[in-house]
């Protein structure tokens, strides 16, 4: 397998100065695919409605659910 069909295109940074894309440039995409991913499933879930953005964690997941003692306020997100 030759070289053909590699190439970069664009800038890899425009400021303070601008570099060019190369073949190698690494992007760490690692924090955004946990939020795109996170956000989209949510969404979905909204859609089909099992689940709505003022549902409690405690009612997926149990082990969320703080014991409340009178006068202390219980754990939400």
């Amino acid at each position: 397998m030759g070289d053909s069909g590699k190439g970069a295109v664009g800038f890899r940074m425009i400021r303070p100065e601008k570099k060019p894309m190369e073949t190698g440039t690494l992007f760490d995409l690692a924090s955004v695919t946990k939020c795109v991913a996170t956000t989209s499933a949510i969404m979905l879930l909204m859609e089909e409605g099992e689940l709505l953005l003022d549902d409690e964690v405690e009612r997926f997941i149990p082990e969320f659910a703080a014991p409340t003692r009178k006068g202390s306020p219980s754990v939400s997100c």
